[in-house]
């Protein structure tokens, strides 16, 4: 009954795992380049975390892992909005549930490289798909309640297949595993005995194809432009 009209779970359990990981470490310290997705409520903007990789993204360097983290995975109805620096962050899953083109776009934006240079290793943790049924067909808001859902399964898979269309289907690998039913946000009960053994089961056949695309050469590491200058 709380979730009716307020967020279900107190954000602290969550900032005491990721202060347990993460500690005081900013962004700025990131040892690869990171866009993470947000939404920030008080301008209804979209936003993106960027570690500043590009001599123009002088501002993301300085926020905690800590806040990053409880910013973009502040779930709608889940855990409250977030409240930082003067903006208000929701989980950026709510407009980039696959954020696959976000890195895209800023790889070739950034570093002016052929789209064709680029390959992908996309992973996600279950599709849900959502069908149209008779109810839904009638058109009653009712039945079309948890429209967010659809809204973010479709957002996802249009998100891939841009990406797919931009790179060329060979450089980029799509690792899904199949769930026979919808694991709900929060059900660690389901979750964590079902999802590692439909985890391996998704890699039978493609590990091999893993590692020799994006595991046995040598990673450049990412030229930092912070503190900006």
């Amino acid at each position: 009954m709380r979730g009716i009209s307020l967020y279900r779970y107190d954000r602290a359990a969550l900032s005491v795992a990721l202060n347990g990981v993460l500690g005081k470490v900013t962004l700025a310290e990131a040892t690869s380049r990171l866009c993470i997705p947000a939404f920030e409520g008080h301008h209804g903007e979209v936003y993106i975390f960027k570690t500043p990789h590009h001599p123009d993204y002088r501002i993301d360097g300085k926020e905690s892992m800590v806040t990053v983290g409880e910013a973009t995975a502040a779930a709608p109805s889940y855990f409250q909005a977030l409240d930082s620096g003067g903006y208000r962050f929701v989980d950026g899953g709510v407009w980039a549930n696959k954020p696959v083109m976000i890195g895209l776009v800023d790889a070739l934006v950034c570093f002016e490289i052929d789209p064709t240079r680029v390959c992908i290793l996309s992973i996600g943790c279950g599709a849900n798909r959502v069908r149209v049924g008779w109810m839904k067909a009638v058109g009653g808001s009712v039945s079309w309640m948890k429209i967010i859902t659809a809204a973010m399964d479709l957002q996802s898979q249009n998100a891939v297949g841009k990406a797919r269309l931009l790179v060329g289907p060979e450089n980029l690998m799509r690792i899904e595993p199949r769930l026979t039913q919808p694991i709900a946000l929060d059900d660690w009960q389901r979750s964590s005995p079902e999802l590692p053994l439909e985890a391996e089961r998704a890699l039978d056949g493609c590990a091999d194809g893993i590692r020799q695309a994006y595991l046995e050469t040598e990673s450049v590491p990412a030229r930092l432009y912070w503190p900006p200058t």
